[in-house]
């Protein structure tokens, strides 16, 4: 559905007409014969199964709140940036194995994310599928919108739009001069407009597109920024796998940065000690002992060759967070403790970090420390709880599907506290005190029955 919202870029506002997802069907796709561009790998059958049909009961619960209106900031959204944009629909993607969420944009627009990898306009137009999300711009006005059909013959390309009176492609509704023509159900703009509006392309593949990206433009090989969004796209993807390609990819950009002492130096040698890191634990996890220490080795001889301290403020919270999660999986409780506690100063409300360090304290028998931390999360939770619930309050503010977002956010945070409580009673009985054990035991016991109830209803 269509959302009027304030979106930033390069720190200056704009208004923003946003189709999230579109109702599609298979027939309405399809590309022609190839012209100039290189090559694509097709899509795997089950992911363009998913292309073609699973997103649409988003839209569908979008759509039951129908369209806003033209007046300023209806509906109150997050400033919709192609990082954040890209951010959601990688929760989507994300379920698939083996599939990616590429962003990618044209090389002279910066973006605060290192996942949105910048190519020459051309290389988008070629990479650009039935299926994909754009994001399109006058200067004025930020579109987003869904790729309905590509003819590489005739050199045009279409878009699918549900407000087809208001589309803004359609003459007078941008200043960029283009207007589309409009047949069964598709607007549809030639190839050089397309390149001149487009500011971002977000399309879900396999791994198999890059590396056919980068069989054929072999000159990317020898661009560091290039090489790096591509890793650091794969290390914030789930899957496991995906670690190990995004070591590949930080490997061949630092390479290239030939011990140029740059903050950009600093920051790559800093995502691939991470990666290396993780990836020891994977292996560690999956047995793998000496393929475990030959990263833990490289890991140690990069950080002593950069200096630790150089690559220490590029660590976020969310870096310690992950490393301390996969730590406490390999068993490394210690190191767990110390990553959690790094996250835990970095942002002294991070409510699940006080929790995950609780449960590494109990298994090493500090119920003293594990109770301290357990306490201190709770709160936290509940202060969580409280500002979705407040949000939930103005439903009109809110879409459908935005709902039901928040609605699961307060379940899995609810999950959360009953794990803390778990950990605080267990601590309490350890330490001898058995009151405190049965209270907080009871009030699991509740909230496990509030959430069956409210399942039921």
């Amino acid at each position: 559905m269509l959302f009027l919202a304030r979106i930033k870029r390069d720190h200056i506002p704009y208004y923003c007409i946003v189709l999230f997802l579109a109702i599609f069907s298979p027939p309405v796709f399809g590309a022609s014969t190839s012209d100039s561009c290189f090559p694509l790998p097709p899509r795997p059958a089950f992911l363009t199964e998913y292309v073609n049909n699973t997103l649409s009961w988003k839209t569908v619960l979008q759509g039951k709140t129908g369209y806003a209106g033209n007046v300023e900031n209806p509906r109150p959204m997050p400033d919709a940036t192609l990082s954040i944009f890209h951010n959601d629909l990688k929760k989507v993607w994300n379920r698939l194995n083996d599939t990616v969420c590429f962003a990618f944009s044209p090389q002279n627009i910066e973006h605060e994310s290192s996942e949105i990898i910048r190519l020459p306009k051309q290389d988008l137009w070629c990479l650009t599928k039935p299926g994909d999300h754009v994001l399109l711009s006058d200067r004025k006005t930020h579109h987003y919108t869904m790729i309905g059909g590509i003819d590489h013959i005739n050199n045009t390309i279409s878009f699918i739009d549900f407000w087809p009176d208001i589309f803004f492609l359609k003459k007078g509704f941008n200043s960029a001069g283009v207007e589309a023509t409009f047949q069964n159900g598709l607007f549809t703009i030639t190839k050089n407009e397309y390149l001149r509006l487009i500011i971002g392309l977000i399309t879900p593949d396999t791994p198999a597109l890059i590396d056919h990206y980068i069989g054929y433009r072999s000159a990317s090989k020898s661009d560091p920024k290039i090489m790096f969004s591509i890793g650091a796209t794969y290390l914030e993807h789930v899957f496991f796998e995906n670690v190990y390609r995004s070591i590949r990819y930080f490997r061949d950009t630092f390479a290239l940065l030939d011990d140029n002492k740059s903050e950009f130096y600093y920051k790559v040698a800093q995502r691939l000690i991470f990666s290396l890191a993780r990836a020891s634990y994977l292996k560690f996890i999956n047995e793998d002992i000496k393929a475990a220490n030959q990263y833990a080795r490289e890991s140690d001889e990069l950080a002593a060759k950069v200096g630790l301290k150089h690559i220490e403020p590029f660590f976020s919270v969310i870096d310690y967070y992950k490393l301390g999660n996969i730590a406490g999986t390999a068993g490394d409780l210690k190191s767990s403790i110390i990553y959690y506690t790094k996250a835990i100063k970095l942002d002294e409300n991070f409510s699940k970090a006080y929790l995950y360090r609780a449960m590494a304290k109990m298994k090493q028998k500090d119920y003293a420390g594990a109770i301290t931390d357990s306490s201190t999360a709770l709160p936290l939770f509940d202060t969580e709880i409280a500002e979705i619930k407040t949000i939930l309050k103005k439903p009109e503010k809110l879409g459908s599907f935005q709902m039901i977002e928040r609605k699961e956010e307060i379940e899995s945070i609810v999950h959360l506290k009953i794990e803390t409580l778990v950990v605080r009673s267990k601590s309490y009985y350890h330490s001898g005190e058995m009151e405190k054990s049965f209270q907080d035991s009871q009030t699991v016991q509740h909230l496990q029955n509030e959430k069956t109830k409210d399942k039921r209803l």
